[in-house]
């Protein structure tokens, strides 16, 4: 996992798509990535407030996470 957040740093967009924490989260921002499918995963660690996510929602964050196109920074093949 780290070494691919060190490869998402240099691509502005996808850092906050796989790795926002809910601590950076602004007004009215989607928390999407792999940090708020942690926390539905084990909601017991998270805090009390927290609502687990409904089938939809977990669904949409995963495919989110698969479909996020990563840049080519080497031959692509198409």
């Amino acid at each position: 996992m780290d070494q691919l957040v060190t490869g998402t740093d240099s691509f502005g967009y996808l850092d906050p798509k796989l790795d926002l924490r809910d601590a950076d989260l602004e007004d009215g921002q989607d928390w999407t990535g792999w940090h708020a499918i942690e926390k539905d995963l084990w909601p017991a660690e998270a805090e009390t407030s927290f609502e687990p996510y409904s089938a939809e929602k977990g669904a949409a964050l995963t495919q989110q996470l698969i479909t996020t196109p990563l840049p080519c920074t080497r031959r692509c093949r198409v």
